[in-house]
């Protein structure tokens, strides 16, 4: 049996640029999920009790199918997004999660574009001020 002498001091053999490059591919993963959390909070209206805003006007129901439709295509895509992902979503040596969020922000960005379209399609309809200030408070 060999008994290690408790005075004896071993050498942590390790490399800083590896840790840090660790810890900086961490850092920046969260930032990324941040991102995913904000796209949650502006198309899947979590936070907002699952509800689209009240639009008034005649084509109020056009609008709110159009925020419906890019709600569900905010769904398919982060539902395609986490279900690659289960357990593998911090860590950071895994090596599609970068085409996947690059795929995953592509998709966003074009729901972007949707969502100012209705935006400007919404203002389109106002015609006085106080119309603009009420469309205004049902997008906020």
């Amino acid at each position: 049996m060999d008994v290690i002498n408790s005075t004896e001091v071993r050498k942590w053999d390790f490399s800083s640029n590896s840790i840090f490059a660790s810890v900086e591919a961490f850092v920046q993963r969260c930032a990324e999920l941040i991102e995913i959390c904000q796209g949650q909070l502006q198309f899947a209206l979590k936070g907002r009790d699952n509800q689209l805003p009240k639009f008034g006007g005649s084509r109020a129901s056009e609008i709110v199918g159009i925020l419906q439709e890019i709600k569900g295509s905010f769904v398919k895509l982060i539902d395609k997004f986490k279900a690659n992902k289960k357990d593998k979503i911090l860590d950071v040596k895994a090596s599609n999660w970068h085409e996947e969020y690059n795929t995953f922000k592509t998709g966003v960005k074009e729901l972007d574009v949707m969502y100012q379209n209705v935006i400007d399609f919404a203002f389109k309809q106002v015609a006085t001020v106080e119309q603009g200030v009420n469309m205004l408070e049902a997008i906020a």
